[in-house]
């Protein structure tokens, strides 16, 4: 028997979210989604998606649990680094899944893709910085397993130009301490995104370009009562 009890402060929840979206809503066409991991109890999810946010989903069990959450398919995020090719497939076949951005950890997975995808296609790109997080959350160190490492510029240029891809991914860590260094990963790869464009058009592809970059998460916890808050000091320097 079930005799677990689960109390859950709805007010404080919307709270973070509404000060989530104050702080990086200004760009009409932002998508605010969700880490599914951090709390994947059903009910939870549904409230989410019906307050108008997306779900980040780390696994396909993940996939299923916002599917049931009522997720539409172009508000789920899929960046697993071990997809399966019958998971790409689901991605792909499945109608409620149209739509949904699938960020590729690395250009061998790209192979595995269908030519004309149901799906948004993400690259993740590694910004090889220091963002001084802790060295359990570290994913952007030249050892990482997280991402293709931006020195790699040239295949993953060729890579843009061969597959499908119009959203570049990146996260520089989790706990992040030095803003300044995530922000300056995140103008990089939109640096990266405007050259890749720009190769695209001189090779005659004028039907596709990356169109969006998922800038990841990772700030640290913070309490919103004070007025110099990360979320705000991250969108000040982004700007």
């Amino acid at each position: 028997e079930d005799t677990s009890v689960i109390f859950h402060s709805w007010t404080n929840h919307r709270k973070y979210l509404k000060h989530l979206k104050e702080a990086f809503g200004s760009h009409p066409n932002a998508l605010h989604a969700v880490a599914v991991k951090t709390n994947p109890h059903p009910a939870i999810l549904r409230q989410l998606v019906e307050w108008g946010f997306g779900l980040e989903c780390a696994s396909m069990e993940e996939v299923y649990l916002a599917m049931g959450a009522q997720c539409p398919g172009p508000k789920i995020v899929f960046d697993s680094p071990v997809k399966t090719t019958r998971e790409i497939m689901v991605c792909h076949e499945h109608p409620k899944l149209h739509g949904i951005l699938v960020n590729v950890n690395s250009l061998d997975e790209l192979t595995r893709f269908p030519k004309k995808p149901n799906f948004v296609v993400g690259l993740r790109v590694n910004p090889l910085v220091d963002t001084g997080t802790p060295d359990l959350f570290q994913v952007s160190g030249d050892e990482s397993k997280f991402g293709t490492p931006i020195v790699d510029k040239l295949s993953i240029m060729k890579a843009i130009q061969k597959y499908p891809v119009t959203q570049l991914h990146v996260h520089s860590g989790t706990a992040m301490k030095d803003l300044s260094v995530a922000v300056g990963a995140i103008a990089s790869i939109v640096n990266f995104a405007i050259e890749a464009n720009a190769i695209l058009l001189a090779n005659g592809i004028k039907d596709r370009k990356i169109v969006g970059v998922d800038i990841g998460g990772g700030l640290r916890p913070e309490i919103l009562d004070d007025d110099d808050n990360i979320q705000n000091k991250k969108k000040s320097n982004m700007q």
